[in-house]
């Protein structure tokens, strides 16, 4: 093996942190106890300052109490030393500096850190002068360059989240930057790529779910916006309570006109209207479609003769006041999934408020829809066992028309 003083060490810390000479790898999936990743990760990500020992104490041991902190400094210094060590088996080289009681990383090795790259790369396409192949070069090569976020396995860390911060926002941008220019170019299958990598990071992003769109439609993939289109709206409302359809309202008639075409083939128009998976409890949908479905039980009630109740869920603080935002985030997920999965298959369900659901109970009589409900808030009541918060529950046949 060559010398360690000529070969690059190459650093990832988008996606996960690890550090690779050649064919050896330390990353921090191994079994090390996180200080030590900590310790390693800050040094790397700060390679240019002399971090104090005072500094690094506070970092690592901030809400903890250690008797004797420089001695812990000093073991956790040692340890990483020797996590390193299989990088350099001959020994030769000291990785972590000590001067004039700082450390520092050894920055006489050569090195590559993608995250250095990365700024390097959105910086030259920022410049005005930059060519605009050399601008759409940079902005593709920051792109690939985004693994994933910055140290996640870290994000407990305040340095962490908004270094995290920092590059999410960055990531974005370049793709909105690059994307005009590509579709300038019709290298809309360059788009696709990108965009759907970003929205599996970050799924709500409605300008990167647009540009997608917009490429489906133009590479003749009206089936697959359409798709798209019908997941994110489902997700916005689901998870954000936010109804997407006005501002994709001009996105959406053209993905519908690109879908209106003649199909003979009823089997191909079934196999469309089929679920895409199968899926257990009741049918969980936007507040829109749920309307519309309860529209058509009122309309059918009259000639079939039964009955059909609609039912309302709602989380309430113990005055009786809609309880704080950061509880509703976890109580309404778990809300969710126990009416959905308490409930039959031809059960309707969808998010009313920000802290209601409401449900559509077909074939049912209100004895029987009162034993549901009961059932649903036990089950509730054993999973959320947070005390700040109380369910109610309420009842109501809906009328023929």
């Amino acid at each position: 093996m060559s010398s360690i003083a000529n070969e690059k060490l190459m650093i990832k810390m988008f996606g996960e942190f690890s550090i690779r000479r050649g064919d050896i790898v330390v990353s921090n999936d191994q079994s090390r106890t996180k200080k030590v990743w900590m310790l390693l990760e800050y040094l790397v990500a700060n390679r240019h300052t002399e971090i104090s020992q005072e500094k690094l104490i506070e970092l690592l041991w901030d809400d903890e109490d250690c008797d004797a902190p420089l001695n812990a400094l000093k073991n956790l210094i040692y340890r990483c030393r020797k996590t390193l060590s299989v990088l350099d088996p001959e020994g030769k080289v000291d990785f972590i500096k000590f001067e004039r009681n700082t450390y520092a990383w050894n920055n006489q090795l050569p090195l590559e850190i993608d995250i250095e790259e990365f700024d390097d790369c959105y910086k030259t396409a920022m410049r005005s002068n930059c060519s605009v192949e050399k601008r759409v070069d940079c902005f593709l090569r920051a792109i690939s360059l985004y693994q994933g976020e910055f140290l996640p396995k870290s994000s407990y860390s305040s340095w962490v989240v908004s270094k995290n911060a920092y590059y999410a926002s960055l990531y974005n941008e370049c793709i909105l930057r690059v994307a005009p220019y590509l579709s300038k170019d019709g290298d809309y299958d360059q788009i696709i790529r990108i965009c759907e990598q970003a929205v599996s990071l970050y799924p709500f992003e409605e300008q990167v779910h647009k540009l997608l769109l917009t490429a489906y439609l133009k590479q003749k993939q009206p089936g697959k916006a359409l798709r798209h289109y019908q997941h994110i709206v489902d997700l916005f409302y689901r998870e954000l309570n936010v109804d997407l359809t006005e501002s994709f309202q001009d996105l959406y008639t053209e993905i519908s006109s690109g879908v209106n075409r003649i199909e003979h083939d009823l089997n191909i128009i079934k196999q469309d209207l089929q679920e895409e998976e199968e899926r257990g409890g009741a049918f969980l949908c936007n507040y829109d479609v749920f309307k519309s479905l309860y529209r058509i039980q009122a309309r059918s009630m009259m000639r079939t003769g039964q009955s059909v109740y609609v039912a309302l869920f709602t989380l309430n603080n113990r005055l009786g006041d809609v309880p704080l935002e950061k509880i509703l985030e976890s109580a309404m997920p778990l809300l969710q999934e126990c009416v959905v999965q308490s409930l039959r298959k031809g059960d309707i369900v969808s998010k009313y408020s920000s802290a209601q659901y409401v449900v559509i109970l077909p074939l049912t009589n209100y004895e029987n829809g009162e034993k549901v409900l009961k059932r649903i808030a036990n089950r509730f009541k054993m999973c959320y066992r947070g005390k700040e918060i109380v369910l109610s529950t309420r009842l109501k046949a809906i009328e023929p028309v």
